[in-house]
This record gives structure tokens, sequence and C-alpha cells, in this order.
């Protein structure tokens, strides 16, 4: 009976970037519960932001998001959008690192909206993390790329 021959150098290599790009797909995070559709005006910003996001949030690290104008870390994912809706004004302000934003109660934590920089953002912050690192992380890369608006006047019901 004949031997089989081993796998050569080249089948390898196919086999092992196979397995790569399946446990990429594994491990991307689907965010689509409401899909980011920035102005025109933002896109530019959001887009250059998401691709210098950085690749660990509060030691979380940061994983593959199908929507082009969101990231994620860990799991559960906390997941920043850009180029948001604003939210309501009747909604309690938060101050991180002297800048303000919104704070809603969801199911699974916090939704946090950035009031002061043109193009908007938000920071899902499931139960269990902390959305004042999250923030203090985040915040060099967002002020790289879409800088807060000078000193506006407060959001309505926000005090400075």
């Amino acid at each position: 009976m004949p031997r089989r021959q081993p796998l050569t150098l080249r089948p390898r290599g196919a086999l092992a970037a196979l397995l790569l790009i399946l446990c990429a797909a594994c491990s991307q995070v689907h965010v689509d519960a409401y899909p980011t559709v920035a102005s025109s005006s933002s896109t530019e910003r959001c887009e250059e932001l998401l691709h210098d996001l950085p690749g660990d949030l509060d030691g979380l690290d940061l994983q593959l998001v199908e929507d082009t104008l969101a990231g994620a870390w860990g799991d559960p994912p906390v997941i920043l959008r850009c180029g948001v809706e604003p939210v309501a004004e009747s909604l309690p302000c938060r101050t991180f690192a002297g800048e303000t934003w919104r704070e809603d109660t969801t199911a699974d934590g916090l939704l946090l909206t950035s009031l002061e920089r043109p193009a908007r953002v938000s920071l899902e912050v499931p139960t269990g993390y902390s959305a004042k690192r999250l923030v203090a992380d985040l915040q060099p890369t967002l002020d790289k790329h879409i800088r807060v608006i000078g000193e506006p006047d407060p959001a309505p019901g926000c005090a400075r």
C-alpha cells in the first residue's frame, strides 16, 4: 500500500491562511442594532477616526466590526459609533475629562453620546465596564480626528 505524501510547505501555508481567516470571521462583532448613517460632512472625519482606533481600550482588544462607521472592543463589546443623530435633551449629562456627554441607561449598561464634537459619537458601555476609563482612553484619538468645538454654551439641561 503506497504511503501518503506529507503536506508540502505551500498547502500548509494555504491551510494556515484559511484557518486564520476563519478565526477572524468568528471574532467579528455584528453591530446592527441601529446602523450609523453619518452626514456627508461627518463621513470623512468618522472614517479617519475609525482607521486610527486604539488596538486596546482599557485592556479590551479591538474587534472587527461589520458596520463601517463603528468600532468595538471586548466581549461583551464596548461599541463606538461615529456620525450618530442627536439624542433627547431630556437625558442627563455627564462630564468626562472636561467633555460633556448625554447619558442614557440601556438594558445592558450605558449609552453615552458626545455633545461638543462636529461629528457626534456614541459609546455603548456594557455593565461592568468603567465609562470614565473608556472615555479617557478614547479621548486622544477623538481629539486627533474630531476636535471639540471651542467652548460651546452648555447644552440644554447641562451645567458647566
